[in-house]
């Protein structure tokens, strides 16, 4: 088992993937032992007994498990930069497993990465993914800024459409505003005037109903006056017009009473003077005066004293009559009546 303490070398061989999707063959060399302390020479007779190839296989499966663990996070680029960094890392990694086995890792070094073939062909895909990926960067750039100068042109559009349109509609209100202000004083001014036109109108007709009124009252006076006048003509001559209107109805009066005599053919008057004419006229006298009397007592009218000279509403006294004359003897041809004959 003191031979077992030696330190060994092993190479290890694995094939790794990098973190950006590339095989690599990584080659290397590392230097472990079993430690002298009683301790790991103790862990290790339990865990390898007298199997020496044991301990070897063991160890290469942690180096080129931690190799293979520590490249799947690093882009080839970074695995070919710095190797010592990688072997550092992947010894550190294995170190506390191996510890516990009850060995002791004295180095391990990277000799070589082999992806030159296909590190290029990547290369190639990614720099190709790359340049359509740029390309689709860039035209999504120019089509962004397109949309965005589109949309800052649209907006800028918009704002100016609605600064103009407000713009006009203040300018449109001031417009109507002034127009509103100018109706407003042509009102003022045409309603003025209507009511100046208005206020002399009123006046005119006043003044024109006062002089209509005045003229009124002096044809009403004048009137009144006509009237007056007419009424005192009238009251100074009533006398002389009612006996004018008693003699003009006395007129076809005496016509009636004459018509009585028009089938007398002839009056023979025997004494008496004044002849057959006084004689008639006595008789036509007593006849009117019949007739006065009857239209006094009738409607109280006084036609002998109107005729006279008298007012009605006078006391009536009778009107002399001439006495009629003596009785006369008239000597005349007969009488004609109605189917008489002279001489019969």
């Amino acid at each position: 088992m003191l031979g077992a303490l030696r330190a060994r070398q092993i190479n290890v061989e694995p094939t790794a993937q990098s973190s950006n999707g590339v095989t690599v063959d990584v080659t290397g060399v590392a230097l472990f032992k079993i430690g002298s302390e009683p301790e790991q020479v103790r862990r290790a007779a339990e865990r390898f007994a007298s199997q020496d190839g044991a301990i070897e296989q063991f160890t290469r499966e942690q180096l080129e498990g931690s190799l293979r663990g520590v490249a799947a996070m690093l882009t080839v680029e970074q695995l070919m930069r710095d190797r010592q960094q990688l072997s550092d890392q992947i010894a550190e990694n294995i170190k506390g497993d191996l510890e516990a086995q009850g060995l002791i890792l004295d180095s391990f070094q990277i000799q070589g990465i082999t992806a030159q073939r296909e590190v290029q062909r990547n290369k190639i895909a990614t720099d190709e993914q790359n340049l359509v990926e740029y390309t689709a960067y860039q035209k999504n750039t120019a089509n962004a800024k397109a949309e965005n100068g589109r949309a800052n042109a649209e907006a800028e559009a918009a704002e100016k459409l609605a600064r103009e349109t407000l713009e006009q509609g203040v300018l449109e209100q001031a417009a109507m505003n002034q127009s509103a202000k100018l109706d407003a004083e042509v009102r003022r001014v045409a309603e003025a005037a209507t009511y100046e036109r208005q206020q002399r109108a009123d006046a005119e007709a006043y003044e024109q109903q006062k002089r209509g009124r005045g003229a009124i009252r002096l044809a009403g006076e004048a009137k009144a006056a006509a009237i007056k006048a007419e009424a005192a003509a009238i009251a100074e001559h009533e006398a002389a017009l009612m006996a004018q209107r008693a003699i003009e109805a006395v007129v076809p009066m005496m016509a009636e009473f004459a018509k009585g005599y028009q089938r007398v053919g002839s009056i023979t008057v025997l004494g008496g003077e004044g002849g057959a004419s006084a004689h008639l006229a006595s008789e036509q006298a007593v006849g009117m005066r019949a007739t006065f009397d009857a239209v006094k007592a009738a409607t109280g009218v006084d036609l002998a004293a109107i005729i006279a000279g008298r007012a009605v509403g006078e006391g009536m006294r009778p009107a002399t009559v001439a006495a009629p004359a003596p009785a006369a003897t008239l000597v005349a041809e007969p009488v004609t009546a109605a189917g008489d004959e002279p001489g019969a």
